[in-house]
């Protein structure tokens, strides 16, 4: 039953060949599925204080922050950018909305460039012990240059209570 799982964690030598299969098998019997691009299937890692590395000097180079009200057009410009290619699309209204709420929240932080939010993160769970990102976007202007490496790490530095690197704002 496609319907009884909607996640596959493992080695993706061994994950994207079991969902390649599986989707064949299901199409075989007659139950068309489609897999979702591995472009736009989630990576799962865990971090605790003892296993990050020591900050970056590299990371240096760029600043995280909770974005200011007047941000929203443009985090919905560039939400509606992160989804035009996934499986459903989205109309800037609909961006602009889910943007809002994200920033209602506190689930979203971004990262400028000269002044331009360059990407942004968008948070999931967070709870005491685990904290999840959901969402890294990186405007293509500024692509290649380890901006969605450098929020990642700040964010686990963040919410594991390590030297934030980078932080600016507050919660």
């Amino acid at each position: 039953d496609p319907k009884s799982f909607d996640k596959v964690m493992g080695n993706d030598k061994l994950v994207y060949p079991f969902i390649d299969k599986w989707v064949e098998e299901m199409t075989a019997r007659g139950l068309p599925v489609e897999a979702l691009p591995t472009l736009f299937r989630s990576k799962i890692s865990y971090a605790s204080l003892a296993t990050i590395p020591p900050p970056s000097p590299a990371l240096l180079r760029y600043q995280l922050e909770i974005p200011a009200p007047e941000d929203l057009e443009c985090l919905a410009h560039l939400l509606v950018d992160f989804r035009a290619n996934g499986p459903e699309p989205w109309t800037l209204e609909v961006a602009r909305n889910k943007m809002k709420v994200h920033m209602e929240f506190g689930e979203i932080w971004v990262c400028r460039v000269d002044g331009d939010i360059a990407g942004f993160c968008v948070t999931g769970r967070v709870t005491p012990r685990t904290m999840s990102i959901r969402h890294v976007y990186v405007a293509p202007n500024h692509r290649q240059k380890g901006i969605a490496e450098a929020m990642v790490k700040m964010m686990t530095r963040y919410f594991l209570g390590a030297a934030p690197l980078g932080f600016s704002g507050g919660l």
